[in-house]
């Protein structure tokens, strides 16, 4: 849930400001490389799951198109939620 914390709100920057200066050309490095690998863990994590539910998650997020990407965005956005969540919680302990 960290990595979708962090695609979350680089993404926002990302689309507020673009990648064209040095700061945020690092910034749209590392949201490509967290993507990637919360991609692929979200892979690892559906290696149990049967084949229908591998392929329906990954025909709706993983595919290399914009709006499997943009729901990908969206289902990450969705797992950010829940992380502040639980900060909050820890917080009120």
């Amino acid at each position: 849930m960290f990595y979708a914390k962090f695609i979350s709100n680089a993404y926002a920057v990302l689309k507020r400001t673009g990648s064209a200066g040095e700061d945020t050309s690092r910034l749209s490095a590392e949201f490509e490389e967290k993507l990637g690998r919360s991609a692929s863990l979200i892979r690892t994590m559906l290696a149990d799951a049967t084949q229908e539910v591998k392929t329906n998650f990954a025909d709706r997020y993983l595919e290399q198109s914009p709006d499997s990407l943009s729901r990908f965005l969206e289902f990450l956005g969705e797992l950010s939620w829940i992380k502040n969540y639980e900060n909050e919680k820890k917080r009120a302990r």
